[in-house]
Protein backbone atom coordinates (compact mmCIF):
# COMPACT_ATOMS: atom_id res chain seq x y z
CA UNK A 1 0.00 0.00 0.00
CA UNK A 2 2.91 2.38 0.97
CA UNK A 3 4.37 1.44 -2.22
CA UNK A 4 1.25 2.44 -4.28
CA UNK A 5 0.79 5.84 -3.08
CA UNK A 6 4.95 6.22 -3.54
CA UNK A 7 4.50 5.82 -6.74
CA UNK A 8 1.71 7.74 -7.30
CA UNK A 9 3.22 11.25 -5.86
CA UNK A 10 6.59 10.46 -7.86
CA UNK A 11 4.00 10.40 -10.91
CA UNK A 12 2.20 13.17 -10.33
CA UNK A 13 5.04 15.65 -9.20
CA UNK A 14 7.04 14.34 -13.04
CA UNK A 15 3.75 14.92 -14.97
CA UNK A 16 2.33 18.06 -13.16
CA UNK A 17 5.29 20.27 -14.34
CA UNK A 18 4.33 19.19 -17.88
CA UNK A 19 1.00 20.05 -17.82
CA UNK A 20 1.78 23.53 -16.42
CA UNK A 21 3.80 24.42 -19.38
CA UNK A 22 1.55 23.43 -22.10
CA UNK A 23 -0.72 26.04 -23.44
CA UNK A 24 -3.91 25.26 -23.23
CA UNK A 25 -5.83 25.11 -26.64
CA UNK A 26 -8.42 28.29 -27.26
CA UNK A 27 -11.81 27.27 -27.64
CA UNK A 28 -14.62 28.58 -29.58
CA UNK A 29 -17.66 29.93 -27.80
CA UNK A 30 -20.77 28.11 -28.68
CA UNK A 31 -22.86 31.21 -29.03
CA UNK A 32 -22.37 34.69 -29.45
CA UNK A 33 -22.48 37.56 -31.97
CA UNK A 34 -22.09 36.13 -35.39
CA UNK A 35 -22.06 36.93 -38.69
CA UNK A 36 -24.23 35.45 -41.74
CA UNK A 37 -22.48 33.71 -44.63
CA UNK A 38 -25.03 32.47 -47.17
CA UNK A 39 -24.35 29.34 -49.00
CA UNK A 40 -27.16 28.43 -50.86
CA UNK A 41 -30.96 29.69 -51.97
CA UNK A 42 -33.47 27.47 -53.83
CA UNK A 43 -37.17 26.63 -54.37
CA UNK A 44 -37.44 23.27 -52.46
CA UNK A 45 -40.41 22.13 -53.91
CA UNK A 46 -40.92 23.75 -57.66
CA UNK A 47 -43.62 22.24 -59.48
CA UNK A 48 -46.46 24.19 -61.71
CA UNK A 49 -49.18 23.24 -59.09
CA UNK A 50 -47.69 25.49 -56.78
CA UNK A 51 -49.78 29.15 -56.73
CA UNK A 52 -46.22 30.79 -55.62
CA UNK A 53 -42.84 29.66 -56.90
CA UNK A 54 -39.86 31.69 -55.43
CA UNK A 55 -37.09 30.99 -58.31
CA UNK A 56 -34.53 33.44 -55.91
CA UNK A 57 -30.68 32.42 -55.86
CA UNK A 58 -27.49 33.72 -54.85
CA UNK A 59 -25.34 35.74 -56.60
CA UNK A 60 -21.51 36.44 -55.85
CA UNK A 61 -20.50 39.96 -56.76
CA UNK A 62 -16.88 41.03 -57.27
CA UNK A 63 -16.38 42.23 -53.66
CA UNK A 64 -17.42 38.60 -52.40
CA UNK A 65 -20.86 39.71 -50.90
CA UNK A 66 -23.77 37.82 -52.11
CA UNK A 67 -26.84 39.41 -53.45
CA UNK A 68 -30.46 37.51 -54.16
CA UNK A 69 -31.30 37.56 -57.63
CA UNK A 70 -34.13 35.24 -59.34
CA UNK A 71 -37.89 35.47 -59.21
CA UNK A 72 -41.01 35.26 -57.08
CA UNK A 73 -44.03 34.08 -59.09
CA UNK A 74 -47.43 34.19 -57.68
CA UNK A 75 -50.65 33.38 -59.25
CA UNK A 76 -52.42 34.39 -55.77
CA UNK A 77 -52.25 37.21 -53.89
CA UNK A 78 -49.62 37.23 -50.70
CA UNK A 79 -51.78 38.60 -48.14
CA UNK A 80 -53.09 37.85 -44.88
CA UNK A 81 -54.73 34.64 -46.02
CA UNK A 82 -52.08 32.13 -45.91
CA UNK A 83 -49.77 32.03 -42.88
CA UNK A 84 -45.89 32.01 -42.83
CA UNK A 85 -43.76 29.22 -41.25
CA UNK A 86 -40.17 28.41 -41.05
CA UNK A 87 -38.38 25.43 -39.90
CA UNK A 88 -34.35 25.29 -39.07
CA UNK A 89 -32.37 22.24 -39.73
CA UNK A 90 -28.64 22.35 -38.03
CA UNK A 91 -26.23 20.39 -39.65
CA UNK A 92 -24.56 17.63 -36.91
CA UNK A 93 -21.13 16.55 -36.88
CA UNK A 94 -21.72 13.60 -38.70
CA UNK A 95 -22.46 16.04 -41.67
CA UNK A 96 -26.27 15.03 -41.83
CA UNK A 97 -29.28 17.98 -41.01
CA UNK A 98 -31.15 17.58 -37.88
CA UNK A 99 -34.53 18.90 -38.71
CA UNK A 100 -36.93 20.80 -36.31
CA UNK A 101 -33.87 22.95 -34.16
CA UNK A 102 -35.62 26.07 -34.75
CA UNK A 103 -39.80 26.24 -35.33
CA UNK A 104 -42.07 29.14 -36.68
CA UNK A 105 -45.56 29.62 -37.71
CA UNK A 106 -47.98 32.62 -37.70
CA UNK A 107 -51.06 33.09 -39.17
CA UNK A 108 -51.14 36.73 -41.30
CA UNK A 109 -48.71 35.78 -43.26
CA UNK A 110 -48.20 39.18 -45.00
CA UNK A 111 -48.59 41.37 -41.88
CA UNK A 112 -45.91 39.05 -40.04
CA UNK A 113 -43.47 39.61 -42.82
CA UNK A 114 -43.92 43.16 -42.96
CA UNK A 115 -43.10 43.33 -39.71
CA UNK A 116 -40.32 40.84 -39.93
CA UNK A 117 -39.11 43.07 -42.70
CA UNK A 118 -39.99 46.52 -41.88
CA UNK A 119 -36.41 47.49 -41.40
CA UNK A 120 -34.81 46.78 -44.97
CA UNK A 121 -35.68 47.70 -47.92
CA UNK A 122 -37.37 44.60 -50.31
CA UNK A 123 -37.55 46.49 -53.52
CA UNK A 124 -34.53 44.42 -54.75
CA UNK A 125 -36.64 41.55 -54.41
CA UNK A 126 -38.92 42.58 -57.11
CA UNK A 127 -41.69 43.80 -54.85
CA UNK A 128 -42.03 46.05 -51.66
CA UNK A 129 -44.06 45.58 -48.55
CA UNK A 130 -46.09 48.79 -48.06
CA UNK A 131 -48.97 46.31 -49.05
CA UNK A 132 -49.90 42.79 -50.14
CA UNK A 133 -48.01 41.26 -52.72
CA UNK A 134 -50.67 41.43 -55.57
CA UNK A 135 -50.19 38.14 -58.34
CA UNK A 136 -47.79 38.15 -61.01
CA UNK A 137 -43.76 37.75 -61.57
CA UNK A 138 -41.74 40.05 -59.53
CA UNK A 139 -38.14 39.90 -60.51
CA UNK A 140 -35.48 40.55 -57.87
CA UNK A 141 -33.04 43.25 -59.84
CA UNK A 142 -30.57 42.55 -56.68
CA UNK A 143 -30.67 42.72 -52.92
CA UNK A 144 -27.77 42.57 -50.66
CA UNK A 145 -28.01 39.21 -48.62
CA UNK A 146 -26.36 40.64 -45.61
CA UNK A 147 -29.76 42.93 -45.46
CA UNK A 148 -30.99 39.64 -44.42
CA UNK A 149 -29.18 39.86 -41.10
CA UNK A 150 -31.16 42.68 -40.14
CA UNK A 151 -34.55 40.99 -39.93
CA UNK A 152 -36.45 41.88 -36.82
CA UNK A 153 -36.97 39.71 -33.87
CA UNK A 154 -34.13 37.38 -34.31
CA UNK A 155 -31.66 37.30 -31.87
CA UNK A 156 -28.12 39.31 -31.61
CA UNK A 157 -26.46 36.23 -30.18
CA UNK A 158 -27.33 32.69 -31.69
CA UNK A 159 -25.36 29.06 -31.50
CA UNK A 160 -22.77 29.13 -34.70
CA UNK A 161 -23.16 26.68 -37.16
CA UNK A 162 -25.21 25.41 -40.59
CA UNK A 163 -28.41 25.82 -40.87
CA UNK A 164 -30.68 24.59 -43.54
CA UNK A 165 -33.57 27.22 -43.50
CA UNK A 166 -36.95 26.28 -45.31
CA UNK A 167 -39.92 29.01 -45.46
CA UNK A 168 -43.27 28.16 -46.38
CA UNK A 169 -46.64 28.99 -47.09
CA UNK A 170 -49.44 27.47 -46.33
CA UNK A 171 -53.63 28.60 -46.06
CA UNK A 172 -55.98 27.48 -43.10
CA UNK A 173 -56.43 23.61 -44.31
CA UNK A 174 -52.73 23.54 -44.30
CA UNK A 175 -52.25 23.30 -48.00
CA UNK A 176 -48.54 24.32 -48.69
CA UNK A 177 -48.28 27.10 -51.46
CA UNK A 178 -44.64 27.87 -51.91
CA UNK A 179 -41.45 26.96 -50.39
CA UNK A 180 -38.00 28.60 -50.17
CA UNK A 181 -34.70 27.38 -48.37
CA UNK A 182 -31.57 28.97 -47.75
CA UNK A 183 -28.48 27.59 -45.93
CA UNK A 184 -26.92 29.72 -44.00
CA UNK A 185 -23.76 29.53 -41.89
CA UNK A 186 -23.43 31.85 -38.23
CA UNK A 187 -19.59 32.42 -37.49
CA UNK A 188 -18.28 34.96 -35.16
CA UNK A 189 -17.91 38.35 -36.28
CA UNK A 190 -14.04 38.47 -37.43
CA UNK A 191 -12.22 40.86 -35.06
CA UNK A 192 -11.42 44.39 -36.54
CA UNK A 193 -7.06 45.09 -36.62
Amino acid sequence: MKLSVIFVLIFVSCVKPQLKNKPLPKLTPLIGEYRAEFKNMYNCNPTKENKINTNYYLNKMSDGSMEVKGNISLSIPFDDNLSVGANAATRGADGNWKNNAYIFHAERGYTTTKNFFSNIDTSGLGFNLKSPIPVGVHIATGFNASDLENINYIPKKFAYGSYKIRVFLTDKKNQHFGCLETIVQLKPPSKIL
